[in-house]
């Protein structure tokens, strides 16, 4: 599923972000057309960031007012179990990079109104105090590339999760998680990957290092939705689906209104 929606993921993410890449997605170079004019339209023709504005104000509506948060929402039956040590520390420091919690959520947000979802990934050390907490680790969609879910009493749980942890030209860091049951812990696999054993998937490969959680706990992960999607569950729908049509549309107006405008000038010096 995620391979066939990442050019469209792509798609919508160019055009939140505006610039080079979406105008090169959109612009099309006509074979008559000389490079050094192409160039140039590519240049001086402005893209209206219409995508940008639709995800920008709706998080901005969403997070006008700070939320409130208690942290008896910790607890599996909303009990109140008082405020652990670590939870203002939590709030203020939410990534371990100095954003707060609901910086995290602002960013989290956008990155679902854009790609339609998200995903997080928690940290919960066995022990834990103020200087040894929980933190948040927030994934584009396209990070996950691979996942299974099995429905228990009407819940979803993951049961199988693929993760790229970093990726460059030289090598590819992946994670595969696998759920626990009631006689075996939830553990990890880490693979560090060469582009040979990317390309050729007849190659096998063993993990660099594998490391388990206590017993109970599930993947650490949730995946956030900007709307769901009505035909599966673990997807989501993003808000610039119809957004990215009209601002293509309205850069190839105004691409070809600069074309007319340039092509106009020696004809109106002539006359």
């Amino acid at each position: 599923v995620l391979f066939r929606s990442l050019p469209q993921m792509q798609a919508l993410r160019a055009g939140y972000e505006g610039g080079p890449a979406f105008k090169n997605a959109v612009l099309v170079k006509r074979p008559s057309e000389d490079a050094a004019l192409f160039r140039d339209k590519l240049i001086n023709v402005a893209a209206l960031p219409i995508c940008k504005a639709v995800v920008d104000e709706i998080v901005d509506i969403v997070y006008e007012n700070e939320p409130s948060r208690h942290p008896a929402f910790l607890t599996q039956n909303r009990a109140d179990a008082g405020v652990p040590d670590w939870f203002e520390s939590f709030c203020e420091d939410a990534d371990l990079n100095g954003n707060s919690f609901t910086a995290v959520m602002e960013k989290t947000a956008s990155m679902c109104g854009i790609e339609g979802w998200a995903w997080i990934f928690v940290d919960l050390p066995e022990i834990k105090n103020k200087n040894n907490r929980p933190y948040l680790s927030v994934c584009t969609a396209e990070s996950v590339i691979d996942w299974t879910i099995y429905t228990e009493l009407g819940r979803d749980y993951f049961e199988y999760l693929k993760v790229i942890e970093y990726q460059d030209f030289e090598s590819t860091i992946i994670k595969v998680w696998y759920a626990g049951d009631q006689q075996n812990p939830t553990y990890c696999e880490r693979y560090c990957l060469g582009p040979d054993q990317m390309n050729n998937q007849d190659v096998e490969v063993s993990p660099d290092s594998v490391y388990s959680l206590p017993m109970g706990i599930p993947i650490p992960v949730v995946q956030v939705q900007a709307r769901q999607d009505q035909r599966r569950s673990d997807l989501g729908v993003s808000d610039l689906t119809e957004a990215l049509d009209v601002q293509r549309e309205l850069l190839k107006l105004e691409a070809e209104a600069y074309d007319s405008v340039r092509f106009s000038k020696p004809m109106i010096r002539a006359a």
